[in-house]
C-alpha cells in the first residue's frame, strides 16, 4: 500500500524529523563522550 502526504503532511514529517534529531543531539550534548556508544546502543534496544 502506498500512501501519499499533502505539502502540509510532508513539511510537519520534516519537522517533526528535524525535532527528534534535535533533541537527541541535545540529550548527547550533556552526556560524557565516553557513554555515547553506550547509549546509543541502549536507545537502539529501546525501539
Amino acid at each position: 500500500m502506498r500512501v501519499y502526504l499533502s505539502a502540509k503532511g510532508v513539511e510537519l514529517v520534516q519537522r517533526l524529523n528535524g525535532d527528534y534529531i534535535d533533541i537527541h543531539k541535545e540529550i548527547f550534548a550533556y552526556i560524557d563522550i565516553e557513554q555515547h556508544k553506550p547509549l546509543i546502543n541502549a536507545m537502539t534496544h529501546l525501539l
